[in-house]
């Protein structure tokens, strides 16, 4: 009989971690061993997602969901994704051929950067603030980072981090690489590639 109903009581086992732990509710982002998405519902035999994307779009649903079997709650660890469905610190990489006008093409970047972010950062700055009181670490400020380092190739990787909302990361990520872009097809500086991180 125990045998027969093993995966019956594992779920149940899990439904009582779940509530017992208080780890997410309804509506929370989460990430449980391979999947990510938001909790759409949940009883005590399982859990059910709508699915994230992976990257580089995984701040955007797939339109797929998933039932996720509550025993997993017992083998896997779960991630509370909830503070980034408002806010994250989005990074992405540009590889460039090395030249000296590198830390010249950051200051521009930070510098537009800035203008993008304009209508947002208030809030930003509020937002990374609640999350550091509630989660009682201190994390970076919500001003955007330029950093440079070099690969193999001894080509430049420019990292750009930026603080952004959420709905808005796919976006200013494609504004920003397009501004690199521009500012170095003006130096003729070609770009070889793009990797995202």
């Amino acid at each position: 009989m125990v045998i027969a109903t093993k995966e019956l009581i594992m779920c149940f086992s899990g439904a009582l971690i779940r509530a017992g732990s208080g780890t997410f509710s309804i509506n929370d982002w989460i990430e449980i061993g391979p999947h990510r998405g938001e909790v759409v519902d949940y009883n005590i035999f399982s859990t059910t997602l709508q699915e994230l994307d992976k990257i580089p779009n995984n701040y955007a649903f797939t339109g797929k969901t998933i039932l996720v079997p509550n025993s997993l709650f017992l083998s896997e660890p779960v991630k509370n994704l909830n503070f980034t469905k408002r806010y994250v610190f989005h990074s992405f990489d540009i590889v460039i051929e090395p030249y000296a006008n590198v830390p010249d093409l950051c200051d521009q970047v930070i510098a537009e950067i800035n203008i993008f972010s304009s209508e947002f950062h208030e809030v930003a700055k509020r937002y990374n603030t609640y999350i550091e009181k509630h989660t009682g670490v201190d994390f970076p400020g919500p001003e955007p980072r330029v950093i440079v380092r070099t690969n193999e190739y001894a080509k430049h990787i420019i990292t750009i981090i930026i603080f952004c909302p959420t709905e808005k990361a796919t976006e200013l990520e494609k504004r920003i690489t397009f501004s690199v872009m521009e500012q170095v097809y003006k130096r003729e500086l070609p770009i070889t590639d793009i990797h995202y991180s």
